[in-house]
C-alpha cells in the first residue's frame, strides 16, 4: 500500500482536519482522518474505504496527488481494470477518483508511475510521465482545457521516480519538484530548464517528494541515503535553495510516498515507515513539522 496523498478537509473550521488517502490491500481508496492542529490525532483514523470506481484498481507500486479546488477535493491517482497487466503494449488509466467525481482522464502507458498535482483555487493541473525515446518526460493535464502538453527539457526524468508540484500565488507560476540526475527546481512555461537544487545532493536514488509551499517560501522534504539517510528538509527563500536538515531519523517504506499540507503554521508530513505492519494503528506516520 505504497501510493498517499494528503489534502485539508476544507468543510472543517480552521484547517482542523487532514484527509489522508491511500491505497488499501485491495487496491481501493482508503481514508484516514488526522489533525491539522496541535491537538492530538483520534485514536481510530481510518475510515471506511470505497470503490475506485469505473472497474478500476489503484496500482501499486504508483503515485496519488490531491488538490482542492473550487472548494471540493480532488484526488488522482494511477489505476488499472486489470492488476496483473505484464506486456510493454499495455497501458494504466490516469483518474479521478474523488467522492465527488470519478473519471478516467488519461491512458498512461506501462512503466510510468510518477504522478503529482497542483491548482490556484478554480483551475487544476496533473503531472505525470510519458515515454520519449529511450527515455520518459514529465507531461502536465490541464483539467480545465483536458489538454496533455509535454514539459520542455524534463527528458532527464528519471525511470519511476517521485515528483512535487505547487502553485506560486504570488509569481503566478506553476512549479514541479522532479528528479533527473539530481533533483530539479522546475517552472512551467518558464521558457528555461529547471536548476539542480544542490543542497539535495545527499538525496538517495528515487527518493520520494514532499513540497508545502506558504508566503513565497518551499519547504522541500525528500530522503537522505547511506547511514544518515531519514528525511531531510531544504526551504527555498528569494529563489534560493538552503542547507539540508534532517528531521526525523526513520526509513520510509520502499515505494512508500512522502506527503505534505501545511495548515496553521505546521507542515504536516504523513509516510509509512519501513517494516510497519498495515493492520497496525500506527502504519501511517504523522510527523508535524512546525516552522515558519
Amino acid at each position: 500500500m505504497a501510493p498517499i496523498t494528503a489534502v485539508i478537509d476544507k468543510t472543517t473550521a480552521g484547517d482542523s482536519v487532514i484527509k489522508l488517502f491511500y491505497s488499501t490491500g485491495k487496491a481501493q481508496l482508503g481514508l484516514a482522518l488526522w489533525s491539522g492542529t496541535k491537538d492530538a490525532d483520534p485514536e481510530n483514523p481510518i475510515q471506511t474505504p470505497q470503490e475506485v470506481g469505473n472497474d478500476q484498481y489503484i496500482l501499486n507500486p504508483s503515485q496519488m496527488a490531491s488538490i482542492n479546488s473550487q472548494g471540493v477535493e480532488r484526488v488522482f491517482a494511477l489505476t488499472t481494470d486489470n492488476p496483473f497487466k505484464v506486456t510493454p503494449n499495455d497501458s494504466y488509466t490516469l483518474s479521478e477518483i474523488s467522492e465527488s467525481n470519478q473519471k478516467e482522464l488519461q491512458s498512461v502507458s506501462i512503466g510510468n508511475t510518477t504522478l503529482a498535482a497542483c491548482g490556484d483555487g478554480d483551475n487544476a493541473w496533473v503531472y505525470y510521465s510519458r515515454n520519449m525515446g529511450n527515455g520518459r518526460t514529465l507531461v502536465e493535464l490541464d483539467l480545465q482545457t483536458s489538454r496533455s502538453t509535454d514539459l520542455t527539457w524534463t527528458h532527464d526524468l528519471w525511470i519511476n521516480s517521485f515528483a512535487a508540484a505547487w502553485y506560486d500565488d504570488t509569481t503566478g507560476k506553476r512549479c514541479v519538484i522532479y528528479e533527473g540526475s539530481y533533483l530539479v527546481d522546475y517552472v512551467v512555461d518558464s521558457g528555461s530548464p529547471g536548476t539542480a537544487i544542490s543542497s539535495t545532493g545527499d538525496m538517495q536514488r528515487n527518493t520520494p517528494v514532499a513540497v508545502a509551499f506558504d508566503n513565497s517560501k518551499v519547504f522541500l522534504y525528500y530522503c537522505g541515503r547511506g547511514a544518515a539517510g531519514g528525511i531531510r528538509r531544504t526551504i527555498r527563500t528569494d529563489n534560493t535553495w538552503g542547507t539540508s536538515t534532517l528531521i526525523d531519523s526513520r526509513t520510509i517504506s520502499q515505494d512508500s510516498q512522502l506527503t505534505v499540507v501545511r495548515a496553521n503554521g505546521i507542515n504536516h508530513l504523513f509516510f509509512v515507515a519501513r517494516d510497519q505492519n498495515e493492520e497496525e494503528d500506527d502504519y501511517f506516520v504523522h510527523y508535524p513539522d512546525e516552522i515558519n
